[in-house]
This record gives C-alpha cells, structure tokens and sequence, in this order.
C-alpha cells in the first residue's frame, strides 16, 4: 500500500473500491455476478490479476490518498515486494482519476497469518476470546469483527442493539 499526495478537483467522499475489492472480499466473491466480473477482469488485465490488485482508495483528512493493495501468499515471505505492485497502483490512480500521477509519501508492507477460513474465532484458556482476520481482510472487517464478538462474550447484544 502507498499513501500519496495528490491534487483532486473534488476529494473523496467515502472509500472508494472497485471491482478488484468486489472479487477480492467473499461477502462479494460468491456472487454469479462476481464470477462474470472476475473472468472479465483476468482476462482483460492479467499483470493486475497476477498481483492479486484489490484497488481501494481512502483519502485522508490531509488530502492525502492511501492506495492498495496487492497480495502475495508465502509460507516464507520475503521482506521486499516488487516494484511492479507500486506501479501498478500509481498507474490504476492515474487512469481512474484522470489525474496527475499521485506522488508516493509512504510505502508499507503488512504481513498476516492466513487461514483456510476468513475469521478465526476461539475461546483460549481461563476464558480468553482469541480473534484473528486470516484473509487480508482485517483492516476492512477488524472493528465489526471485534465488536460483535466482544458484545457477544459480554452480553452486551441488547445495550448494542439500535448503535449501529
């Protein structure tokens, strides 16, 4: 992911996914549609699919705009990624936004356990509520996540009820 500096005539609104996050996320990915979708888009931009791109953008307070992502699976992951990833971001920005090329700020590599399931929910020892994102989805699906099982755990279902 990157965060970059860029000049909008108009800043984002809210987040902002496109069909590289409908593919990526399984609420999404399990849809027929999704499928059509997903056949179009590897056939049409494998170097994206090959990256496994979900392109997202966020705009900061700032003005700044976070970029991302793009994911690789190794049980041994090396410490760098390939330049063509962050390219491959700043040129997608570029298009979408018909915009000047952002100019990158920051560049950040998170690595996660995966799993064969999205979430990982358990009870450990003496009573401790173990919760993991095991997808790469964490960062989208974190706060919900926790929030509904923490209200689970301490009954806190009914007092939760009408806060959302």
């Amino acid at each position: 992911m990157v965060r970059a500096a860029v000049s909008f005539p108009h800043p984002l609104a809210a987040p902002l996914l496109t069909g590289w996050s409908l593919v990526r996320y399984g609420r999404f990915a399990d849809t027929f549609e999704t499928a059509v979708l997903r056949e179009r888009l590897h056939a049409e931009r494998p170097e994206l699919a090959a990256i496994d791109l979900n392109q997202m953008y966020t705009q900061l307070p700032d003005g700044t705009l976070i970029i991302g992502d793009s994911h690789a699976t190794s049980a041994a992951p090396a410490p760098f990624q390939p330049e063509t990833a962050f390219a491959a971001f700043l040129a997608e920005a570029e298009a979408l936004f018909d915009a000047p090329p952002p100019r990158v700020i920051e560049r950040w590599q998170g690595v996660y356990a995966k799993g064969p399931q999205e979430f990982l929910i358990d009870r450990g020892d003496d009573g401790v509520l173990v919760l993991a994102a095991t997808t790469g989805i964490g960062m989208t699906t974190g706060l919900g996540l926790a929030e509904e099982n923490l209200a689970a755990a301490f009954g806190w279902a009914a007092a939760m009820e009408g806060t959302s």
